[in-house]
């Protein structure tokens, strides 16, 4: 039996791929701008402040990485519901394929 040129993927799910990636990329940016914000505050509030003084993120930051983790949390759990179908559709796929095998490999039928 031929083997398929390549992996059988569900229609848009190299979009949605596309999209969980745009949307980490968009996160990990989000970060580097918090982290940088917050080495800014961290160092000022050293030089300010008493050395027991934690430095917080500012609020537009940290709003704007809860936004990134939720639409990441999102992207997950379609991607999630995407993998578990497509799991679904090649096990049965197999199945099939394990039924045409063994009535392949059964006896020959007599010839009439």
């Amino acid at each position: 039996m031929a083997q398929p040129a390549g992996p059988l993927v569900p229609p848009g799910w190299h979009d949605m791929l596309g999209s969980v990636l745009e949307a980490l990329g968009h996160a990990e940016r989000e970060v580097a701008r918090s982290l940088e914000a917050f080495e800014t505050a961290a160092g000022q509030a050293v030089a300010t402040a008493a050395p027991t003084a934690v430095p917080t993120l500012p609020a537009d930051h940290l709003r704007r990485l809860e936004t990134c983790v939720a639409q990441a949390d999102l992207l997950t759990g379609q991607t999630d519901t995407t993998l578990q179908e497509s799991e679904r559709a090649l096990r049965q796929w197999l199945e099939l394929a394990e039924v045409i095998r063994r009535k392949l490999a059964g006896p020959a039928a007599p010839s009439v």
